[in-house]
């Protein structure tokens, strides 16, 4: 279940969605996921976060789109071992949103 929803999550902000209906239309066998999760790793390992954002989404929290698309990446491992379950991401996601000053009140 994490994996459905932080896929759908990066299909949300990343625009290569669309792109991916043409390829679909020509009836090649593949695996929409890992195209996706390609081509965000591509885009991290050239620290280009933010091209991964779909500019039609208007405002958003700059500083969460690098952890949640790594989180992406690790929910859509070819491991499945490998990937957190749905209560470590959750969990994930909510220390995600915390506001920094607040993560650093712990320690």
């Amino acid at each position: 279940m994490a994996i459905s929803f932080v896929v759908s999550c990066c299909a949300l902000i990343h625009p290569l969605t669309k792109q991916l209906n043409f390829v679909e239309s020509l009836k090649v066998t593949f695996d929409p996921c890992q195209i996706l999760a390609d081509r965000v790793r591509a885009l991290l390992e050239q620290g280009n976060a933010l091209d991964c954002v779909d500019p039609n989404m208007g405002n958003y929290p700059e500083d969460e789109v690098l952890p949640v698309l790594k989180l992406a990446l690790v929910c859509t491992s070819q491991i499945p071992s490998s990937r957190p379950s749905t209560t470590e991401v959750v969990q994930i996601l909510q220390v995600i949103s915390t506001p920094v000053p607040q993560r650093l009140e712990g320690f």
